[in-house]
């Protein structure tokens, strides 16, 4: 505490507490990550629910006096409710103290395969070929796919890929 008063950050842990605050009210998701795990006060403040001290985690890590960049708090909120989030924060602090700034990843044809293999448990072998043939696909339209299958010597209507290729199609694009 006197570290992250010292430092003048209180003020920015005091409003990122409300903010969280008011997700869990408003029922938003919401997921606190980063360097800021590693804190007791931000723990304690529920921006993280990792326990540092259970999991016996440096608060050095996330900030010290030897340190001259700023802390790593990130949240992670759900997108389709992020104005909901920057509604509360001008209704509470004012439209001149709040700024925006996001991260947006989007599953590209590589990712969706990726991610998709994983959560179907799809033998990683099949899953490692289709997505480093992919890896120069923008999209995984069916002529793109069936082409990229072609020159790879990979059947992509055959199981398992058919309903690898089906399961990515359906978040290839989505945040």
């Amino acid at each position: 505490l006197r570290v992250l008063g010292e430092s003048g950050f209180a003020p920015y842990f005091v409003m990122l507490g409300d903010l969280v605050d008011f997700c869990r009210a408003a029922s938003i998701a919401h997921c606190g990550r980063g360097s800021a795990a590693g804190s007791v006060v931000a723990w304690s403040l529920g921006l993280t629910q990792v326990d540092p001290l259970a999991q016996d985690l440096l608060f050095e890590r996330f900030i010290s006096r030897d340190r001259g960049d700023l802390p790593d708090v990130d949240l992670d909120l759900d997108w389709r409710r992020r104005g909901e989030v920057i509604e509360h924060l001008v209704a509470t602090h004012g439209a001149d103290r709040v700024a925006g700034v996001a991260t947006h990843v989007r599953y590209g044809a590589r990712g969706a395969v990726r991610e998709m293999g994983r959560a179907l448990a799809i033998e990683r072998d099949a899953v490692d070929r289709l997505s480093r043939a992919l890896a120069r696909q923008p999209s995984l339209d069916e002529v793109s796919v069936a082409d990229c299958g072609r020159r790879h010597g990979i059947p992509v209507q055959r199981e398992p890929y058919r309903t690898l290729l089906d399961a990515a199609r359906a978040v290839a694009e989505l945040p």
